[in-house]
This record gives C-alpha cells, sequence and structure tokens, in this order.
C-alpha cells in the first residue's frame, strides 16, 4: 500500500509538470561500487568552515572532492565543494544534488528509513520504500518508486583520517520492475550513524560514494 500511495503521488505530481513517465531513459544497469577506502586523504576545507562538518565525496563524472556545511534547515544539511557542487543529506540519506550530470531533485521517505533517520543496527527494517524525484542538466524532472531491501555483512573496521571506526556493511538491493540499483553503507552498529556510502543519484551507473570526514553538530534551533 505505501508503494502504491507513494507512486499516485508522484504521478500526480508529474502530471503537473508535464514530466514523461517514460523510464526508458532512466537506464537498467546496477550500480556497481568498491569497498570502503581503507584510508581517507587529509580534507582541507576553508579557515572560515574550520568548524563545520566535511564530507569527502567521489563519483565516476567528477572524481574526488571535498565538500563542507554551509547550512542547516531542520534535519537538511547542504554542503559545497569549490566548484559549486552541492549535495543534500537528510541523515545518511543524498536527498538533493546540484552540479552533477545528473541532479536528484528531490527524495520522499518514511519516518522508519534507517538511512534517512539514524537508529541502533538491531532497530533496522528489512525493507523500505523510497521515491526518487532528478533531472538531467537541460531534461525534464522524472519521477521513479524503489523497494529497497537491506541484507546486512560482517563487522569490519575503516579508519577515517586516523580514527577507527567499528561499522557494518549493509547492501540495499533496490528495484521496481523495470530497474535494479543497489546502494551499500558501512554503519556505525550501536548508533546507527554512516560513515561511508554508495548511493544511487539517477542514470545509468551514476553513483556518489561518500565518506563523512567531520560529522555535523545539530542545530538546536529546530
Amino acid at each position: 500500500m505505501r508503494l502504491a500511495a507513494l507512486g499516485l503521488g508522484l504521478l500526480l505530481a508529474a502530471c503537473g509538470t508535464g514530466a514523461p513517465q517514460d523510464m526508458a531513459g532512466i537506464g537498467l544497469d546496477l550500480v556497481r561500487n568498491q569497498g570502503p577506502s581503507s584510508a581517507v586523504p587529509e580534507a582541507k576545507p576553508t579557515p572560515e568552515a574550520s568548524g563545520s562538518a566535511v564530507l569527502e565525496l567521489q563519483s565516476a563524472n567528477t572524481g574526488r572532492a571535498y565538500l563542507t556545511e554551509v547550512t542547516q534547515n531542520a534535519e537538511y544539511v547542504t554542503y559545497q565543494d569549490a566548484a559549486g557542487r552541492t549535495v543534500v543529506l537528510h541523515g545518511g540519506l543524498v536527498t538533493r544534488t546540484q552540479g552533477y550530470p545528473r541532479n536528484l531533485v528531490g527524495v520522499r521517505f518514511g519516518r522508519e528509513d534507517p538511512i534517512a533517520r539514524a537508529r541502533p543496527l538491531d532497530a533496522w527494517p528489512g525493507q523500505v520504500d523510497r521515491a526518487y524525484q532528478f533531472r538531467t542538466r537541460h531534461g525534464p524532472t522524472r519521477s521513479i518508486v524503489l523497494h529497497c531491501v537491506m541484507a546486512r555483512g560482517d563487522r569490519q573496521f575503516i579508519d577515517i583520517l586516523g580514527d577507527r571506526h567499528e561499522v557494518v556493511e549493509v547492501e540495499e538491493a533496490c528495484a521496481n520492475t523495470r530497474l535494479a540499483v543497489s546502494n551499500r553503507h558501512w554503519v556505525e552498529p550501536d548508533t546507527g550513524v554512516i560513515w561511508q556510502s554508495t548511493q544511487w543519484i539517477g542514470g545509468v551507473a551514476s553513483a556518489l560514494t561518500m565518506t563523512v570526514i567531520r560529522r555535523p553538530i545539530p542545530d538546536e534551533r529546530w
């Protein structure tokens, strides 16, 4: 029922904006990615951003970049790199991008989604639904609903700038009748904090690999 409701909502939104419903342009390839890096090169945030959160992002199209926190709006945190590309996270979930060949406009998710709202790994659901809206630089907005099933791997350790984190790798197999993609997250089991993640952002084999160099400080105003 949740999947159907999400699909209906997106269909109505697409009709209102004139976005086509042809999913052929989205691509049907699985996102293929590598495991977490054992060491992350030192980030170099600007002095004025010394107290801000920092991410390292890698993609096949743009290579490696460091992004610093520029704004917080409730639980949404916006990061920007030196080239002006931006990524918005809700918890550990990429919800919006700007400046990439294919950009997320938004992601709709449920309250139980542990990628967007951290919780101990033992409290994670086995599956969630997400609704993705994205567009190319000069193309229309498109919408798609994916059903994501989570599978846990083994515990392991990763090093980020000399800090050692015990994590569990979780793979998400996300699909509908026309598309299948894969996300991978390296999760601190007691808190649900995601330290490294590879996430699909639309298109054929289009993914961002993210490492948290410095976590954001929650804004108490919200």
